[in-house]
């Protein structure tokens, strides 16, 4: 852990946590125009993934799933999500810069986020973490 917290000498942003609850989807594209497809997301973050599980034949999936990952550049990292169907291919694609969380209240995004590639939006909150140093002389704080 030692070695992911900046030095008092470094003007960067310390270390953050990254939590993402992934709540539910819906007016996911149907197959063939009438069939729901069985989706799944995929949330990935550097070297970082997370697959939740599949629900079959639906066009409004719930997965109730969390992940978290360890940021190491906030300012300029993204979260990528995609949901994908099973035999159907992409159903939804969101980039999340984390620089926007940065800004949020509470460091925090809690919404509906529209797709970028066509219909359908995802439920889902995302939320920083800054980890501190013990020895840094700022007050670490939890809000939730």
């Amino acid at each position: 852990m030692n070695g992911l917290i900046q030095t008092q000498k470094s003007a960067e942003l310390a270390t953050a946590l990254l939590s993402v609850y992934l709540e539910w989807a819906e007016d996911l594209r149907l197959r063939k125009g009438t069939k729901p497809p069985s989706p799944y997301a995929t949330l990935a973050l550097g070297d970082t993934s997370h697959k939740t599980k599949t629900v079959f034949q639906t066009s409004a999936p719930v997965w109730d799933e969390s992940a978290s990952s360890l940021i190491r550049k906030p300012n300029s990292e993204s979260l990528e999500l995609q949901v994908r169907g099973e035999g159907t291919g992409t159903l939804g694609l969101l980039s999340l810069p984390l620089s926007k969380l940065l800004v949020a209240d509470w460091l925090c995004l809690d919404r509906w986020f529209m797709f970028s590639n066509g219909p359908g939006q995802e439920l889902l909150r995302a939320q920083l973490g800054v980890l501190v140093s013990q020895h840094s002389g700022v007050e670490a704080h939890s809000h939730s």
